[in-house]
């Protein structure tokens, strides 16, 4: 019993003699509630970087993409007389009365509706309606059309004269007169009439002449629908394609391909017969 006392008091001795850094207990990883506050709002932004799928650099801070501008529309996408669109459709070789060669513009069926409802809504500026003038200025139109084709719609053109025969009747001292009726309307030349021509791609891959006569028609169509139209009544009269820079008739046999399409001249001959058709009506 003696033996026994004296070993407990001597492990107990023992025991606090041992250093105090081997009686300390192992230290605790730190708990999430030690972490600092700049840590927290960093893993939070990184995290919510992640949700919105942006791009990050290898730092883990986000990198702003640039704006993306609109595509562009192709040329295609546009109509054909859209300021926007510059491209030129392919062209087709012809020739005038005088075999002088010269180029028109090829477009589809499409497109050829497109320039038409581009140049018939233009109502007074192609002097398609007013008593006493619509019928009286076909030169100042077409040449005002020309110009506007190859202004606005990028597309060279031709023009289309149709002058009637001379009279069997009076042994040929005058001519006949080219007389058209359409939509209630009915229009008579006793000199010539004219209007402009493009070419049309169809179906098949051929091209065919098409007339633009916004004030007889509602629609470009062939020429040779257009010139049975104007030869009804004088199967005879004889068709001339001229350049688009011929304005009248009496420079058919002058035409020349390379002059520029001017309309100062038909611009002052239209105000001129709009001040004519008014006085006859007071």
């Amino acid at each position: 019993m003696r033996f026994y006392g004296g070993l407990v008091i001597f492990t107990a001795l023992v025991s606090l003699s041992a250093p105090a850094q081997q009686r300390r207990a192992p230290p605790r990883a730190p708990a999430t509630s030690d972490r600092t506050l700049e840590n927290l709002i960093q893993d939070t932004v990184v995290r919510a970087c992640d949700r919105l799928n942006t791009k990050r650099s290898a730092c883990g801070q986000t990198r702003a993409e640039a704006p993306r501008a609109a595509p562009l529309p192709t040329p295609e996408a546009l109509k054909r007389c859209d300021p926007k669109r510059q491209d030129q459709p392919p062209a087709q070789a012809v020739s005038n009365s005088e075999n002088r060669p010269f180029d028109v513009s090829v477009v589809s069926i499409e497109e050829a509706k497109q320039v038409f409802d581009f140049i018939r809504p233009q109502k007074s500026r192609y002097a398609l309606t007013g008593a006493g003038v619509a019928n009286r200025v076909c030169a100042q139109r077409a040449q005002m059309v020309a110009f506007d084709l190859l202004d606005q719609c990028k597309m060279k053109s031709a023009k289309i004269f149709v002058q009637p025969s001379r009279s069997r009747l009076a042994l040929g001292l005058w001519r006949n007169s080219l007389d058209v009726e359409v939509n209630g309307q009915s229009y008579s030349w006793d000199k010539y009439h004219v209007a402009n021509v493009i070419y049309v791609r169809q179906a098949d891959g051929r091209t065919e002449p098409y007339v633009i006569d916004p004030l007889l028609l509602q629609e470009a169509v062939p020429l040779a629908t257009w010139e049975n139209l104007l030869k009804k009544t004088d199967p005879r009269a004889s068709s001339y394609l001229t350049s688009p820079s011929t304005y009248t008739a009496s420079g058919i046999s002058e035409d020349d391909p390379s002059k520029p399409i001017r309309t100062g001249q038909a611009e002052s001959d239209l105000a001129l017969a709009r001040r004519q058709a008014r006085e006859v009506q007071r």
